[in-house]
């Protein structure tokens, strides 16, 4: 991988979807703006909103940041849509690795942080509204900055292991969606959501279900009993739990990639394969 051609293949995203940019910071003004009328009574109650409910509105927009995120992330495959697009993306001179990576930081930083652009200058909006309309104003923008300092504040070296289990979670859930974006073809995060959140759940259950099922009637029938007592430390189980979620995203970013890499012009009309 060099990091010039990288470079280019990113600007070449930014150039050729400049469109989607401009409409994804408008509408995150326009979202921010509305969010905040709604809480201030549309500009026409008594007074401003309260401190509760700009931090209530505050935590709203995060989850909703967060959904946009894997959203995004769930994109990462967009030069494949079309024939054309698949054709001219095929004939950029990259390896399949640094298409990847550039898609990747395309639809993470560059249309994320164009999202979150948006969102702070329609704060900024709303506040120059609210000043004249109430002689006052709140920032969702420093709200959330505090919300994020409190949930990442290390007070004592034991908080470590839950902001590193908070932080790997995150990159899990992003992976994860990743992953979906190079899986499927169609409705890529409906059909992601779908995936991690019914369909794993449904069989990791039905599995273990089973098995414990299995292993119980095979006892039963052999009289027998089994009576398992695990006694694990817990810093023992905090790093089986990170390496776990490391694992997941080293396999997730893994299979999407080899997915990315075999992506053909015509496809299956729901996986790409």
């Amino acid at each position: 991988m060099k990091t010039d051609r990288l470079l280019q293949v990113v600007c070449w995203n930014v150039i050729g979807r400049k469109g989607e940019l401009l409409r994804t910071f408008i509408g995150g003004i326009i979202g921010m703006f509305f969010a905040m009328s709604i809480t201030n009574g549309f500009w026409f109650s008594d007074e401003a909103a309260d401190r509760g409910e700009v931090s209530s509105m505050t935590v709203l927009m995060l989850i909703c940041i967060s959904v946009i995120m894997l959203k995004y992330a769930t994109g990462v495959s967009f030069n494949t849509k079309t024939k054309t697009a698949f054709l001219n993306y095929a004939m950029l001179p990259a390896t399949n690795l640094e298409k990847y990576a550039a898609n990747w930081i395309y639809v993470t930083f560059v249309l994320g942080g164009t999202s979150i652009a948006g969102l702070i200058v329609g704060d900024g909006v709303q506040r120059i509204v609210s000043e004249i309309v109430y002689g006052t104003s709140s920032s969702v923008t420093w709200s959330a900055l505090g919300i994020l300092a409190d949930t990442l504040e290390i007070k004592a070296l034991g908080v470590i292991w839950g902001v590193v289990a908070f932080v790997f979670g995150l990159i899990a859930a992003h992976a994860a969606f990743i992953l979906g974006g190079t899986l499927f073809r169609k409705h890529q995060f409906i059909l992601t959501c779908v995936l991690w959140w019914i369909v794993v759940p449904f069989a990791t259950g039905t599995l273990f279900t089973g098995a414990g099922w299995l292993v119980h009637s095979i006892l039963d029938a052999n009289d027998c009993g089994l009576e398992i007592e695990w006694y694990v430390g817990e810093d023992f189980a905090k790093c089986v739990v990170l390496l776990a979620e490391l694992a997941f995203i080293s396999f997730c970013y893994w299979y999407s990639f080899r997915l990315f890499s075999r992506s053909q012009i015509i496809n299956n009309r729901f996986f790409n394969k």
